[in-house]
């Protein structure tokens, strides 16, 4: 995750080497440029992390809809040859694998699925500054990274992108509202986000969601740029009693107009609040209930004149309906696309054979036709033969003459 940006945001680095390791082993430089000293890239806002030797590191990454498919290798950590480089320079051996497909919820389909595993800092590196790669194998040869620093101490103890010890905390004056949720227990995410949705009126978007209790989920539509400070629509469902991972459309109802053109503009955030609390900031809007969400899903979206979807699943919400939320689950309209998909396919086949024998009935009268002609030119030849006017060629390969085999009448014969 960037510094300073929600979790599952897509912020473009979609870095690909494109050769397996040790070819591949190098940072994005568009992307993740190094400084010299590379300590001069951060500061007290945005602290490098600091790891212990032997300490237990936890990674976290969104699923973005890869979680469970295709042939995957497991996420490999590659570490800086040599602490305090110049330059980027790892080790070709990776110093742990990690499953890329732990995640929650699992399964395909699920952009901001909370993905993670441990890997455990090496007991034999020396103290000093490193970069650290993230490198996953997708399906043969498709290969991601990326590069992070970190300063490396001696001993068990770290900061800032491990896991350091707890310090002591007062407990607090009173129960907070609503009561506080065991972390794993709720979840909000997208299923198949579209790319684009509409300029104006109102949209259909899938959430999965596990919530504990009566819950309501909020989806908000806010400027990329400006996620604190922006709001431009809203659309809610309430969870019920319900177990389990849960799918549901909600209609996101714009409250002004998107502006089109650019990339990845604005940003669905979907978010997940005690509907007593929300039910209280109907009433008083001087609350802040998404202070206290139980759970909190991002995805980037552009906006275009309709909704745009993403090609390459099936079974997000789309449409235009003016309500303002919408509970009903999504697997009736997953088995109409599926089927509608079918129909379609079939459609294309029975065209694609009308259009091939349209093609070959059209080449095989031509070829009648041309048989016909030759067949007359056959038959005028022999007509003309027959009284003899035919041409024919006289044993000279270089001439052709008339031979006019006229009987001369015996009484009129005039001698040479």
């Amino acid at each position: 995750m960037m510094a300073g940006q929600s979790f599952s945001t897509d912020r473009g680095r979609d870095n690909r080497p494109g050769v397996d390791h040790p070819a591949g082993l190098f940072c994005n430089q568009q992307k993740e440029g190094r400084t010299n000293p590379v300590t001069a890239q951060y500061d007290a806002t945005y602290p490098m992390a600091t790891l212990a030797t032997g300490q237990e590191v936890t990674w976290q990454w969104p699923a973005k809809n890869h979680a469970d498919v295709g042939v995957q290798r497991g996420v490999q950590v590659f570490i800086s040859s040599a602490p305090d480089q110049t330059v980027d320079d790892f080790n070709p051996n990776f110093i742990a694998e990690m499953e890329f497909s732990k995640c929650n919820p699992g399964g395909p389909g699920i952009d901001g699925a909370d993905c993670r595993d441990q890997w455990t800092v090496p007991t034999d590196l020396t103290p000093g500054v490193y970069t650290l790669m993230w490198w996953w194998e997708f399906n043969a040869g498709e290969f991601y990274n990326t590069c992070a620093d970190v300063n490396i101490v001696a001993g068990q103890t770290g900061g800032g992108g491990g896991d350091p010890a707890p310090s002591p905390t007062a407990p607090p004056a009173a129960a907070p509202t609503p009561p506080p949720v065991t972390p794993g227990e709720d979840y909000v995410g997208f299923s198949c986000p579209p790319i684009a949705v509409p300029m104006t009126g109102s949209f259909q978007i899938t959430v999965d969601y596990q919530a504990t209790g009566d819950q309501t989920v909020v989806l908000d539509i806010h400027s990329e740029d400006a996620l604190a400070s922006t709001w431009h629509g809203q659309g809610t469902m309430n969870t019920g009693a319900t177990n389990g991972v849960q799918t549901s459309n909600i209609t996101v109802t714009l409250d002004s107009a998107l502006s089109a053109g650019g990339t990845s503009e604005y940003v669905l955030k979907a978010w997940m609040v005690d509907t007593t609390l929300w039910n209280a900031f109907q009433a008083d809007n001087t609350l802040t209930p998404w202070d206290s969400a139980t759970a909190t899903g991002y995805t980037p979206v552009e906006a275009q004149a309709t909704i745009v979807a993403d090609t390459q699943c099936l079974g997000f919400g789309s449409g235009g309906s003016s309500g303002s939320s919408s509970s009903s689950s999504s697997s009736s309209d997953k088995t109409k696309d599926v089927l509608l998909a079918i129909f379609a396919t079939l459609f294309a086949i029975g065209v694609l054979v009308a259009i091939v024998y349209c093609v070959i009935k059209s080449r095989n009268s031509a070829r009648m036709q041309r048989i016909k002609d030759q067949s007359r030119s056959v038959s005028r030849r022999d007509f003309m033969d027959e009284n003899e006017q035919g041409l024919t060629l006289d044993g000279s390969p270089a001439a052709m003459t008339r031979h006019h085999n006229i009987e001369e009448p015996a009484e009129s014969a005039v001698p040479l």
